[in-house]
């Protein structure tokens, strides 16, 4: 058995029910309490004293270690036996004031039914109830915040350990593809691979990362796609100027990239396919888009399809009110514009390689 502090949001509360039980009995009491009777407001201050232990004692001690636990017959007698201690204490306490000041009580302390002290004990206790109901509903949505946070994170980390399998399908996919074409790219490649993926492994881990790093990672993903296009490149990642600091969750952006790579048609013999992106920061707002000309049915890639839903998903759980994603698709050619706030805070601890 122990006693259950009160949450720290409910004292405002309680603090509340005590000024409002204070300014009834002043008003019971209030021929007796004139401004310069010391006497009887030291006396009122006392049993507010009284009455607070004994409903704290009730909430917090009696209610949880024993009308919870179903054990009514203790927590009957433990009640009353409680009253009844803190009615001879409230009145033992009335007999000093009498002693001291006889006319104080008049003639209503001395002709009080029996057992007025326990019931008005009893009473306050009874209606110091709504404090519990409210400290319930105060864990309640504590508890649910907390699960909703945790369900948060879970979300979280499946939509980001969704992202790594299909981007490294497809790399492997092109390095296998520069291997049987023999190209002197295909060495280079493995290399930027594997600082691709020490990016992926030890600094992603972290919820917010800094843009610049990411930036960076996209831009060897498609230094890496492109490999020698000439002068004349068909795939522009165009970059304004942005704020220091500025922070946004690991691999938010690279999906889009993927969806782009895999459905344009820019590394066609004709060479009419293109893809544009661009990357700014204006009142306050980042704002990003990619648009590239579509390939034709039939030689679209059929695997995936992931990229899109898990940039939503990840947007709505990290930004719900704070970002627009749209998406505008024609017969030749397909846009993402991305909207959001992004946060300027320290980023969080990071985890390196030792």
């Amino acid at each position: 058995m122990k006693f259950h502090r009160p949450p720290t949001a409910s004292l405002s509360f309680q603090a509340l029910f005590w000024v409002l039980h204070l300014a009834g009995t002043i008003y019971l009491f209030h021929t007796i309490l004139s401004p310069g009777n010391q006497t009887g407001w030291t006396a009122l201050i006392i049993f507010e004293c009284i009455q607070i232990a004994a409903v704290n004692l009730h909430l917090y001690f009696f209610i949880p270690n024993f009308l919870r636990r179903r054990r009514w017959g203790t927590y009957a007698v433990g009640v009353l036996a409680m009253a009844i201690v803190f009615s001879f204490l409230k009145d033992g306490i009335a007999e000093i004031f009498l002693y001291f000041d006889p006319d104080f009580f008049g003639e209503f302390h001395r002709q009080r039914p029996a057992g007025f002290s326990i019931f008005s004990t009893l009473f306050v206790m009874i209606l110091s109830l709504p404090i519990l109901l409210f400290d319930y509903l105060l864990q309640k949505e504590r508890l649910q915040a907390q699960l909703e946070n945790q369900q948060l994170q879970s979300e979280l980390q499946f939509l980001r350990t969704q992202i790594n399998p299909h981007f490294l399908f497809n790399v492997l996919n092109n390095i296998y593809t520069l291997i049987h074409l023999h190209s002197d790219q295909a060495a280079p490649t493995v290399l930027n691979l594997s600082e691709m993926m020490r990016y992926m492994l030890y600094e992603t881990q972290v919820k917010l990362i800094l843009l610049e790093k990411e930036i960076a990672f996209i831009q060897r993903y498609i230094a890496m796609q492109i490999g020698k296009q000439g002068d004349h490149p068909t795939v522009h990642f165009q970059v304004g100027p942005l704020p220091p600091k500025l922070t946004v969750p690991p691999l938010l952006l690279i999906p889009l990239f993927e969806n782009a790579f895999k459905y344009s048609d820019w590394d066609s013999e004709t060479g009419d396919g293109w893809i544009r992106a661009g990357l700014s920061f204006t009142n306050g707002q980042l704002q990003f888009s990619i648009e590239n000309t579509l390939a034709s049915p039939a030689s679209r890639s059929s695997s995936g399809g992931i990229g899109l839903e898990n940039t939503r998903q990840r947007l709505q759980l990290l930004y719900p009110q704070h970002h627009t994603f749209l998406i505008q698709e024609a017969p030749d050619h397909f846009r993402i514009d991305l909207h959001l706030i992004p946060a300027t805070n320290p980023i969080p601890h990071e985890v390196h390689p030792h």
